[in-house]
This record gives structure tokens, C-alpha cells and sequence, in this order.
């Protein structure tokens, strides 16, 4: 009896982890659209620069959990310029090019969620 909930339990947890890391790069994605979609209504709202610089660089902070393959960790560098782009534009006051940049980086997190 005890081997067999030994194996019971080791199966539930091996299935946990395995559902756990398949979940995991969507997840994170998610959570970084989630957090450009702050930045965005904070510029829209007339949030300070400072305020919304501190959003994206949320957003650049948690594509670091976006752990998948090599294509997608190019995917993920390409949309990471967007927003280290946007960052710097909001620095320098540049409001639309910010929000310009903002986009197409979602849009492209839109398309690595696809992907993945």
C-alpha cells in the first residue's frame, strides 16, 4: 500500500510539472501584454513620463521569464527593442513615438503567444 501511494503521489507531481512548464512561456507572455497594456493607459490617462517608464520596464523585467526555444528567444529580443524604444522616447518626451512603439511590441507578443 505504501508503494503504490508512493507512486501515486510521484505521478500527480510529475504530471504537475510538466502541465506547470508548458504553461509557463504562455503565461509569461500574458503577463507582458498585461503590463504594456498598463503602460498604454497610463500614457493615455496623462500619467507622468516617469510613471509610465516604470511599466515598461515591468514589461522588459518579465519577458525574462519567457523561458522556450532559441527562435522564440529571438522573437522575444526583436519585441524587447520595442520596448527599450519606447522607454527612451518616453525619457525624451516623444509621447506618440512611445505609444507607437508600445503597439507593435504588443503585437508582436501577440504573435509569439501564437507561436508558442
Amino acid at each position: 500500500m505504501k508503494l503504490l501511494k508512493s507512486v501515486a503521489i510521484v505521478l500527480c507531481l510529475a504530471l504537475s510539472l510538466g502541465s506547470t512548464a508548458f504553461a509557463g512561456p504562455l503565461a509569461a507572455v500574458g503577463y507582458v501584454r498585461d503590463a504594456i497594456s498598463e503602460a498604454l493607459q497610463s500614457i493615455d490617462s496623462g500619467a507622468s513620463a516617469e510613471d509610465s517608464v516604470v511599466l515598461v520596464s515591468k514589461a522588459l523585467n518579465l519577458t525574462k521569464e519567457i523561458n522556450a526555444n532559441d527562435r522564440t528567444a529571438a522573437k522575444v529580443q526583436k519585441a524587447n527593442q520595442r520596448l527599450k524604444k519606447a522607454r527612451k522616447n518616453l525619457l525624451g518626451g516623444n509621447v506618440d513615438q512611445a505609444k507607437e512603439n508600445l503597439y507593435d511590441a504588443d503585437s508582436r507578443f501577440d504573435k509569439i503567444e501564437g507561436y508558442l
